[in-house]
């Protein structure tokens, strides 16, 4: 939040969804428990110890899909980490940046890796929509979660839903709040994007 809060644009920002920030975590949980458990157990038993323990298990017996083999899971979950586990860390630092900021004389667009802001000025919007929710799943089953959709004159769309997982009502307020005083144009409403779509 600090390095969107410093993106020399003064404004109204919105971070990209969380999910983002879900993988690195996640994996480095599954790659790193059992590393990190050997380190912890090591400062009550010394490393000694713990190097003879994982000697031994690596000499133990492991089923897989109804097969027996010998490996050393401390090897593999170390060649997890460096293969899964560091591009992932990469991309995610990539990530850091993404972001909206609504300024006074624009939308600027922060996108991945670093790369310079897309700006769109207020005159350059086409169509102003809330629609009221989305659908979700393998039945199309409608959520009501109220967002702002916005199309410009160059085809580009911002979709608040993208960066707003939550589709924060505050947020939504605030974004209206900030159209209504930067342009003259009228809201439309619709159900999904899918119907705005067929306007």
């Amino acid at each position: 939040m600090w390095l969107i809060a410093h993106d020399g644009v003064s404004g109204f920002r919105i971070p990209y969804q969380p999910v983002i920030w879900w993988f690195l975590p996640g994996f480095g949980g599954l790659c790193l428990c059992f590393e990190i458990s050997l380190q912890v157990w090591s400062l009550f038993v010394g490393k000694k110890t713990m190097d003879l323990y994982n000697a031994w298990d690596s000499r133990q017996p492991k089923s897989y899909r109804g097969s027996v083999g010998y490996y050393d899971s401390r090897k593999w979950l170390r060649w997890f980490t460096l293969l899964l586990c560091l591009p992932i860390a990469v991309l995610t630092t990539l990530a850091l940046n993404m972001h909206t900021s609504f300024a006074g004389d624009g939308i600027y667009e922060f996108g991945f890796a670093f790369k310079r802001p897309v700006f769109h000025g207020y005159l350059d919007l086409r169509r102003i929509a809330i629609v009221s929710g989305y659908r979700s799943g393998r039945h199309k089953e409608w959520i009501g979660m109220a967002s702002v959709v916005l199309d410009f004159s160059d085809g580009h769309r911002w979709e608040q839903s993208k960066y707003d997982e939550d589709r924060s009502v505050s947020n939504l307020d605030q974004i209206e709040k900030i159209l209504r005083a930067r342009t003259s144009m009228e809201f439309v409403w619709a159900s999904d994007v899918e119907e705005l779509d067929g306007h």
